[in-house]
C-alpha cells in the first residue's frame, strides 16, 4: 500500500459523504476534527453480475463454479483456480445457514465452462469432487459475508488439467493493494437480475477500485472496494475473482455487496494482497495480522496560518506503525507525509481545507483512517503590539590623552508599538577606560554601570550620560565603550563607540592610532 499512498490520498478526498461535527471550531479557535463518516455498507448483506457482458471461459480461464448440496438444498458460489488441486472461494460459501461447516463431500467444482447449464462450443468441462476444505481461522461464520478473512481454500480430490485455454491457474498479485482508481475485472455465474435465478452463463464487467473505507470500515486493511456506474456483482457471485493487469493477477475474492445489486453498488472483496490473507492461502495457519481500527481518529488544532493541526490515530489492534498524511482537500495534494503527527499551516494553505489521513501498517497488512476536513484555514492574526528598543552611543571627543576624560551620551529609544517595561541600560567600558564615579541614579556591578527605567513609551527615549577616564599608557590604542539595553518584553540591543587614546611615546614619534576597521 505504501507505494500507492499518493494515489490513495488523492482518491480518498472526493469519495463518500460526511457530516460536519459541532466539534469543529471557527478559524482562530482550537477545534477537533472527528473521523469522516463514509457510510460503508453495514447492513447484513446477501451473498453477492448485473448488467454485465456474457463472456467465454477463455477470457477468464481461472473462474470456477462451486456448488454445495446438502439434502435438498443447493448453494452456488464462484471460485478461482489457485493451482491444479486448489480453488479459492469465500469462507461464507463453506458454511451452512446454521453457521456449521459444509462437509467436503457436499461440494462440486466445475472448471472450463462458459455456461454451467449448457456448455458452449469450445468449452472443456472439468468436474471435481472436494477432498478437504480450509477456511481462514479468523473468519466468523456468525458474522458472515463482510466480516474479515472471508476466504477459503478447497482441496480437490483429483487435479485439474491446467495449461489449456479453458482452465488456467491465476497468480496472486504482489507489491501491495492496487491503487484507487485502478480498472479491475470481476466475473461470475451469479444473478443477472436481482430476485431472478441466474441463467448459468459466465458474465464479466470492468469496475474501479475505490476507497477501502467505504466497504471495509475499521477492517479496511483486509478489503478492496469496487464500484461501477451501471453494474454490480450479485447473488451467486460470492467467492469469485477480481483481477487487475495484463496478464491478469488476482487481487480479491468477492465477499459481499448490497442486497439489491443495483447499478453503482459498492462490492467488497477480500484483499488477497494483504499478508494476513495471502499467507493463509499459501498454507500458513497462523498468518501475521493486519491492523484493525482507526474509527476514533481525531485531529486537534487552530485552523489558522502559523498554527498547527495534530492528528491522533485512534485505537488500533495488532500494534501498527503509523504514517500521517495531511491533505489539501481542495486540490487533493498531499501537503506532508511521514511519522510526524503534526502539520503547521502555511500561507499557501490560506482558504483551503485540510484533513488528516492515518496509514497503519503491520506485517499483516495496511489500513487507513481519515478525519473530516477542517474549516477553511484563516489568515494569521496581526502581530500583537511589541516594543522595539534602539540604543546609540556618542562620545564627546574622538581622541584623548592618557589620564584624560571623555563623556558618552547614551540614547535609548522605543521605536516599537507597545510600551517597553522594566528597561535596563548598562555601560561596559573597554580595556583602557575606567569610570569617573558612578553616574546619577546608576549602580555599579561587575565592571559595569546600569540604569533602570520603569517604562519607556512608544516613540519616546531617554538620554543617559557616563564619564570615563583613560588609563596611563605610553602606546596609542583604540578603546571601545559598549552599551546594551533590554526590557522585560523586548529583546536585547547593543551599540559601541570607539575612541583613540594617544600615548605619550606615540606623540613624540608622530605615531597615530586609527579608528578605521
Amino acid at each position: 500500500m505504501r507505494r500507492t499512498l499518493t494515489a490513495a490520498v488523492l482518491a480518498l478526498m472526493g469519495l463518500g459523504t460526511f457530516v460536519h461535527s459541532t466539534a469543529l471550531a471557527a478559524p482562530g479557535e482550537e477545534g477537533t476534527l472527528p473521523p469522516r463518516t463514509l457510510g460503508y455498507a453495514d447492513q447484513k448483506p446477501e451473498r453477492l453480475i448485473v448488467n454485465g457482458t456474457a463472456i467465454s471461459i477463455r477470457q477468464a480461464p481461472w473462474q470456477t463454479y462451486v456448488e454445495s448440496t446438502i439434502g435438498s438444498r443447493t448453494s452456488a458460489c464462484g471460485g478461482s483456480i489457485y493451482d491444479a488441486t486448489h480453488v479459492l472461494t469465500a469462507a461464507h460459501c463453506v458454511f451452512t445457514d446454521a453457521n456449521l461447516p459444509r462437509p467436503p463431500a457436499s461440494f462440486t467444482v466445475v472448471a472450463g465452462v462458459s455456461n454451467v447449464e449448457t456448455p458452449a462450443p469450445g468449452d472443456a468441462p472439468q468436474t471435481r469432487a472436494v477432498a478437504a476444505v480450509r477456511s481462514h481461522p479468523l473468519f466468523n461464520p456468525v458474522a458472515g459475508p463482510g466480516s474479515p478473512d472471508d476466504v477459503a481454500v478447497l482441496q480437490l480430490a483429483t487435479p485439474l488439467n491446467l495449461g489449456i485455454p479453458t482452465a488456467q491457474a491465476i497468480r496472486l498479485a504482489t507489491g501491495g493493494s492496487p491503487a484507487q482508481g485502478t480498472l479491475a475485472g470481476i466475473t461470475g455465474f451469479g444473478r443477472q437480475v436481482p430476485g431472478q435465478q441466474p441463467n448459468g452463463q459466465l458474465y464479466g464487467v470492468f469496475t474501479n477500485v475505490t476507497n477501502p473505507l467505504i466497504c471495509g470500515g475499521p477492517n479496511n486493511a483486509l478489503f478492496l472496494c469496487v464500484t461501477a456506474v451501471t453494474t454490480s456483482a450479485c447473488q451467486g457471485d460470492s467467492g469469485g475473482p477480481m483481477t487487475v493487469g495484463s496478464p491478469a493477477s488476482l487481487v480479491g475474492v468477492l465477499s459481499f455487496g448490497p442486497n439489491a445489486c443495483g447499478p453503482g453498488s459498492v462490492n467488497g472483496y477480500v484483499n488477497v494482497t494483504a499478508p494476513e490473507i495471502a499467507q493463509f492461502i499459501a498454507g500458513n495457519a497462523n498468518p501475521p495480522l493486519a491492523p484493525r481500527g482507526g474509527s476514533d481518529i481525531t485531529a486537534r488544532g487552530i485552523f489558522q496560518v502559523g498554527q498547527a493541526l495534530t492528528c491522533s490515530p485512534g485505537t488500533w489492534s495488532n500494534n501498527p506503525t503509523f504514517t500521517y498524511t495531511f491533505v489539501n482537500e481542495s486540490t487533493r495534494v498531499a501537503l506532508q507525509s511521514g511519522p510526524s503527527p503534526s502539520y503547521h499551516f502555511r500561507q499557501a494553505d490560506l482558504g483551503q481545507t485540510v484533513a488528516c489521513l492515518v496509514t497503519a501498517t503491520t506485517a499483516g497488512g495496511t489500513g487507513i483512517s481519515l478525519t473530516e476536513a477542517s474549516p477553511p484555514i484563516a489568515a494569521a492574526p496581526p502581530p500583537p503590539p511589541t516594543p522595539r528598543l534602539t540604543v546609540a552611543v556618542k562620545p564627546s571627543k574622538r581622541t584623548i590623552r592618557p589620564g584624560g576624560s571623555v563623556s558618552f551620551a547614551i540614547r535609548v529609544s522605543n521605536r516599537g508599538s507597545a510600551t517597553a517595561r522594566r528597561v535596563s541600560v548598562c555601560d561596559r567600558p573597554g580595556r583602557g577606560l575606567v569610570f569617573r564615579g558612578t553616574p546619577r541614579r546608576a549602580r555599579r556591578s561587575k565592571g559595569r554601570v546600569c540604569w533602570r527605567i520603569s517604562s519607556l513609551r512608544v516613540r519616546s527615549g531617554r538620554t543617559l550620560r557616563v564619564r570615563l577616564r583613560a588609563r596611563r599608557t605610553n602606546r596609542s590604542q583604540v578603546v571601545t565603550n559598549t552599551v546594551a539595553a533590554r526590557a522585560k518584553n523586548a529583546t536585547r540591543v547593543q551599540a559601541t563607540a570607539r575612541i583613540v587614546v594617544r600615548g605619550a611615546r606615540a606623540r613624540g614619534s608622530g605615531h597615530r592610532a586609527s579608528l578605521a576597521g
